[in-house]
Parts: C-alpha cells; structure tokens; sequence
C-alpha cells in the first residue's frame, strides 16, 4: 500500500484488489467484490509521527512502544523559513556506521578537507587548479546521558573555508543533533545566518540505507541555501 495505494478518508486502499484498511486499527472495512468483510482481515498498525516535513514511522525489533518522538523545530513548523532543496543517496552499509560515522571525528579532513570544487572523487583532491583552498575542522563529539534523552548525542562543530591555509572566507559553526539511528538535525550558524540541513535513514535492505538530506533557511538566504545544499551534496 505504501507503493502505488491511495487514501480515502481515514483508510488505505491496496492497489491490487481495493481492499481498504482502517489507518486507525488496520481493520479491513471494505471489500470492492464483496459485501462481507472476514473478521480477521487486518494489517499491522505502524506508530506514525508528521513533524519537521517528514513523516516518521517506528520500528522496534522487539515491539516495544516508542520511548521518544523528534521534537518539531518551529521555524519549519511554522513555515517561517523556506525549503531550499535535497539531495538522496543509497548507501551501502549497516545503518549502524552511518550514526558512527558523525562520531568519528577524525575522518573529516581526510575526507571532507578537500574543496568541494575538486568534487566528489577523493583521488582528485590535491590536484593544483584548487590545491591553494581546503575545508578546516574542528569537531567534538559526546553522547548524551541526561535521562530521558541517551538515544541522542552530540557534535559540535567549526568549519572553515581557508585559502593558502592562512586566509579564512567563510566560517561555519554547527550543532548536529544525533536523534536516535536515522535522524540528524545540523542547526548551522553561517558568516550570513542560520539554516537547518535535517538528515534521514531509511533502511530498504539489511545494508541497503536510503539516506536523505533536506535544508531549510530564512527568506532572506533563499540563494545562499541554495549554495549549502549544492556543497553538502558533494561532501
């Protein structure tokens, strides 16, 4: 139902044979060819939560009840900024290494140092047309253990982008909020003015993640947003 269904009211319909199901129980409550319903006729109810432009379905192995929900930021509640762009990927790994990897501070100038004008391929990073400008980081990572909140964690972070190693153009500082597996939310303060880039996992494969990136600024940084989720993508 989640491809190729369609809604109507509070129900779900199946597209292969337009039995619909209650999104309240998952009961069955209709039958396109048939006047009789079966009792058992049911779906799994899935604990669902629409906040931040996303919507956010629990899973737990064990079937526990949620412990915690993302907490809306208002600005894009309350559509006082603007969306400006996403990006998608497919990973191919555990979700477990992708959380890891925000906490792995040190990879950040091997990987992330390079210009982002050089691109993507890491093996290109040195060449001289960009050689003169690099990324610098400063990082710290802690995990969070208030009660209540130990499925977060913590990054703080400075970025800068340097020419000749010496002259500092623009400067970056970031709070990544690590919030359970598959959400991050990077609250930035930029030599223009803040902006949110929200990450989500979804997990289509045992090690097959699809990984989204979406970004979100006041009016005013309508094309320098445009700017940050161009580099990000490349990053």
């Amino acid at each position: 139902m989640g491809v190729g269904g369609s809604v109507h009211g509070d129900c779900l319909e199946c597209p292969f044979h337009s039995w619909r199901f209650s999104g309240v129980d998952g009961k069955c409550t209709s039958i396109s060819y048939s006047e009789k319903v079966p009792e058992f006729a049911r779906v799994k109810k899935w604990t669902s939560y629409e906040v931040n432009s996303f919507i956010f379905i629990w899973f737990h192995a064990e079937n526990e009840e949620p412990t915690w929900y993302p907490e809306p930021i208002q600005p894009i509640q309350e559509k006082k900024w603007v969306y400006r762009g996403r990006n998608e990927f497919y990973v191919n790994s555990h979700i477990q290494e992708i959380p890891e990897n925000g906490g792995d501070v040190a990879h950040l100038a091997a990987v992330h140092g390079p210009s982002i004008f050089n691109g993507s391929d890491l093996r290109l990073g040195q060449r001289l047309l960009w050689s003169f400008t690099h990324h610098e980081w400063v990082a710290k990572w802690d995990p969070n253990t208030e009660p209540g909140k130990t499925h977060t964690a913590t990054m703080l972070l400075k970025h800068e982008i340097r020419f000749f190693n010496k002259l500092s153009l623009i400067s970056m500082d970031v709070r990544a909020e690590q919030i359970g597996p598959s959400y991050v939310e990077l609250h930035m303060e930029t030599s223009f003015g803040k902006m949110i880039l929200l990450q989500c996992i979804t997990p289509l494969e045992p090690m097959l993640q699809k990984v989204v990136h979406r970004l979100y600024c006041p009016p005013l940084l309508y094309l320098y947003g445009s700017i940050v989720i161009w580099g990000e993508s490349i990053m």
